[in-house]
């Protein structure tokens, strides 16, 4: 019984000694993140059989258990997966918004600048100063553009470089998982699958599982190995065993403006590209703040730099400048060949024949998204990629081809693309660092129309010339340098009626064209063919008289004229975008506020999330920290309990003593 008791005690005293052990682990890694708390499990030791009776033999450990909940690990990762995302989208959200929505580094104040010195011009149309004051504000307002697109446009920039540092941070913690995939399947096997769990090394493995968590969305599965295998998106493997992939950031394949993932096998084998299936941790909320803002904000900044130039060029053109001379360009003549070009990525390793571009059709019925174009089976088809709606499909044209595709663009086709060929079309991207002053001449400003009208003196009825409205001057009719040809002569043959009459000739153009008194008329659009396609109109109202004339020819000389300038400065009140709905400004005020909302919602749903995980944290903690105080208790009992097993080796060894003198 001696040597029993004295094995008891020895248990007693090793078990004691490990669970000291235990506890001042616990103790010194109170302030380690991640680390989960271990408890020493005992059980007795196998009872010796003497007599009739089992007698005890001791304690041995059973465990050094790991306390944790994987559960609540689960529940942690999702909420930090989701918080990271918020977190990553608002820091971006809140830069695009500072810029956009900012008096000073924002469009609308230059906006307003510009016109009011467009309304100086009509004040004062043959005021060289007043016209050198518009080159001015037409040019700073083109820096502004130019200015927020190279903005919009390093912030691009700076989210790919975001994008390939935490794919090369997830490719790295990757292979430190593998490593610890590795040590963990050692410990146990060496075990044979009886020894205790290496619960450091979980520990270890599950903080690179939780940063991993903040990054992108992943899924586990413990193998009964000991190892746990990691998978990306929608179930690609990025750890198996000891075996892990890498994830790799690179402009995509068919815009390579833009950055995407792909998952490059240790194998060697291709690349996978899993950029659509990222969503929440810091690399979905990049992806997503670059889909839902950052790509439409250029879009809409180009598309109103776009819609801006169109119609000031257009209303421009119709007018005439103090050289008498029809107006030119005012702004970048989008349509120029090299830009339509550009509107068009070419899929990395395309090699034609052949190349596509866009044209802008219509800018009051663009819209802010890019375009898929793809070749399948002969058919070209074109989809809106913001709601990926097929917008225009069609057999392909013998190049060169001209479509129409909708949405105010147009497609030239000058290629044979092949079957399973794509391109992105990027009607509105950089257009506004494209946005550019053309007119540097201050007498080149056609702030007057280049028609003119006069009535006879020997009228002797109420007709009044109320306006004149110029709408094409690309037209046989201007063909002619500084003349109208023919110049019009309006003769009243009655109160109700007229001719058209050539001014030069004599020739009757048009004969009894009715006119209805004492309303607007538009006379050559009453008259019709062929003077309704002069490209101009005039509108005639009052009760002229039968004999009463008057009289169309070229503005030559009209300096003081100001009507084609008032035309260009009510455009910015003229609802010329989103089909009818937005002026520029109000274009631009929509994407403040959708900049501005989208910023709201992140900052409401980054600091819920953030919440969320400090609450399951604190439940974590709550099961799986040290608590000094219950370690300090466990180091008091721990105590005792060594002191009391040596206290039973004393006492064996008295026994021993005992025994021994008994038998000298």
């Amino acid at each position: 019984m001696a040597i029993d008791i004295l094995n008891v005690g020895v248990s007693g005293l090793i078990g004691s000694q490990l669970g000291i052990s235990t506890t001042s682990h616990n103790i010194a890694n109170v302030n380690t993140a991640g680390y989960n708390r271990q408890r020493t499990d005992y059980i007795a030791s196998l009872p010796q059989f003497l007599g009739s009776q089992y007698f005890g033999s001791g304690v041995e450990l059973s465990n050094v258990e790991r306390i944790f909940s994987q559960t609540l690990i689960n529940e942690l990762r999702t909420n930090s997966n989701g918080s990271a995302g918020y977190e990553a989208y608002l820091q971006e959200a809140q830069r695009l918004d500072n810029l956009v929505a900012d008096a000073d580094t924002g469009l609308n104040q230059q906006l307003q600048a510009f016109f009011a010195s467009l309304q100086g011009v009509s004040d004062n149309p043959s005021s060289i100063p007043a016209r050198q004051v518009l080159l001015s504000q037409a040019q700073m307002l083109a820096g502004r553009f130019q200015s927020l697109d190279s903005t919009l446009s390093k912030q691009r920039d700076t989210l790919n470089d975001g994008i390939v540092a935490t794919a090369d941070h997830i490719s790295a913690i990757a292979r430190d998982i593998a490593q610890l995939n590795n040590a963990i399947t050692g410990a146990v096997s060496a075990g044979g699958g009886i020894a205790g769990q290496p619960n450091d090394m979980r520990d270890q493995r599950d903080r690179l599982l939780d940063e991993l968590a903040t990054l992108t969305n992943v899924t586990t599965i413990d193998q009964a190995d000991g190892s746990t295998s990691v998978f990306l998106g929608n179930g690609q493997a990025l750890v198996i065993g000891v075996v892990y992939n890498t994830v790799v950031a690179q402009p995509s394949v068919t815009d390579p403006r833009q950055y995407g993932v792909f998952l490059q096998p240790s194998s060697g084998s291709a690349q996978i590209d899993i950029t659509s299936q990222i969503s929440g941790g810091k690399l979905g909320g990049l992806f997503q703040f670059r889909r839902e803002l950052l790509e439409p904000a250029i879009n809409t900044l180009g598309r109103v730099a776009i819609g801006l130039s169109e119609t000031m060029n257009d209303q421009h053109a119709l007018g005439m400048d103090l050289n008498n001379q029809l107006g030119g360009l005012f702004f970048t003549d989008f349509n120029d060949p090299a830009i339509a070009t550009r509107r068009v990525l070419t899929p990395t390793g395309y090699a034609g024949p052949g190349s596509f571009s866009v044209d802008i059709v219509d800018p009051n019925t663009m819209t802010d998204s890019n375009y898929l174009l793809t070749m399948n089976a002969g058919t070209y088809t074109v989809t809106r990629l913001s709601d990926n709606t097929v917008v225009s499909s069609f057999a392909a044209p013998a190049p060169p081809a001209t479509v129409n595709i909708g949405d105010g663009i147009s497609l030239n086709i000058a290629a044979n693309a092949n079957n399973g060929d794509s391109f992105i079309l990027a009607p509105t991207r950089g257009a506004a660092g494209e946005f550019d002053r053309v007119i540097d001449d201050v007498r080149g400003v056609a702030a007057a129309l280049p028609v003119s009208t006069s009535t006879s003196l020997s009228n002797t009825g109420s007709g009044l010339v109320k306006s004149v409205q110029v709408t094409d001057t690309s037209t046989a009719v201007f063909a002619t340098p500084f003349a109208i040809t023919p110049p019009l002569r309006i003769n009243f043959t009655s109160a109700t009626t007229y001719d058209v009459i050539d001014n030069t000739t004599n020739a009757v153009l048009v004969a009894g064209a009715t006119f209805v008194p004492n309303q607007d008329n538009n006379l050559l659009a009453t008259a019709g063919p062929p003077v309704n396609a002069y490209g101009y109109e005039v509108v005639l109202a009052g009760a002229p008289r039968t004999g009463d004339q008057f009289f169309t020819d070229y503005n030559t000389g009209g300096i003081g004229d100001n009507r084609n300038s008032q035309l260009m400065a009510a455009l910015q009140n003229i609802a010329t975008l989103d089909n009818g709905r937005s002026n520029y400004s109000q274009a631009y005020g929509r994407l403040i506020a959708e900049v501005g909302t989208r910023t709201s919602e992140a900052e409401v749903n980054a600091a819920s999330t953030k919440s969320l995980v400090e609450q399951t944290k604190a439940r974590r903690d709550s099961l799986s920290g040290v608590n000094l105080d219950e370690e300090a208790a466990n180091l008091l009992r721990f105590q005792q309990s060594y002191e009391a097993s040596a206290q039973v080796i004393s006492v064996a060894r008295s026994l021993f003593d005992t025994l021994f003198q008994s038998v000298r």
